[in-house]
């Protein structure tokens, strides 16, 4: 193996694997670009050190290696919240990231970037997916945290309020179990809805929420556990 090709295979591992950790990093998981990267590049590393050693080379009981090396990163990377075990999704990718630079290694580069491709597309569209059926399935006995936000807001904007609070807490990954409207002694509208989460520690959901809640044309907004 020339210099150059060394180079390049080290490089192109190095690129697909930011190229995949840039869509973690974008959606803030545990694993960012940094170690994507540089899990790729590793894998790279490795196979090509046992594609051109000198005297015995095996290729393909150094992958074997890679993956055992892989399945202890992401090992470390799995815990429980609860009822919940997270960082499955993570550990996964950086397993995937592993193979891309295995590929890198042995100079399939095609492949490696088709990989890649793949990889980020699972990713985001498999995402929207499982969101779009978890509103169509039932309750999900897992989300034992539920919270209650009440909405003050003029009457002409029940509508829009209510669906911007909905919307809110879909994208913090609540689930909606219950929603009222009523009208106050003051003439004004209360908006009152019943949420329920995986994470027993709310306060980023709580945040998320309440900043978003800046944008809206309300009087007041609450919230309290149940």
């Amino acid at each position: 193996m020339t210099l150059y090709t060394f180079v390049l295979y080290t490089l192109l591992a190095l690129a697909l694997g930011s190229f995949v950790g840039l869509e973690r990093q974008w959606h803030r998981r545990l694993v960012d670009l940094k170690t994507n990267a540089l899990v790729s590049m590793g894998a790279a590393l490795f196979m090509m050190t046992a594609a051109t050693a000198t005297g015995y080379t095996d290729p393909i009981r150094m992958a074997g290696q890679i993956v055992v090396g892989v399945g202890f990163l992401g090992g470390g990377l799995l815990f429980r919240d609860g009822t919940q075990t997270r960082g499955i999704n993570t550990a996964a990718t950086l397993w995937c990231s592993a193979a891309i630079g295995t590929l890198c290694g042995l100079g399939r580069a095609e492949e490696a970037t088709i990989s890649a491709v793949l990889l980020v597309v699972a990713n985001t569209l498999l995402r929207n997916v499982a969101r779009k059926l978890e509103l169509r399935m039932g309750p999900n006995d897992s989300l034992t945290e539920q919270l209650c936000f009440e909405v003050e807001c003029d009457s002409s904007h029940t509508s829009a309020v209510r669906t911007a609070l909905e919307q809110a807490l879909l994208q913090q990954r609540g689930e909606l179990r219950s929603a009222n409207v009523s009208r106050t002694v003051r003439g004004t509208t209360l908006i009152s809805t019943v949420a329920a989460f995986e994470s027993p520690d709310l306060r980023a959901d709580i945040e998320a929420i309440l900043k978003a809640s800046e944008s809206w044309d309300i009087v007041s907004v609450s919230w309290q556990r149940r």
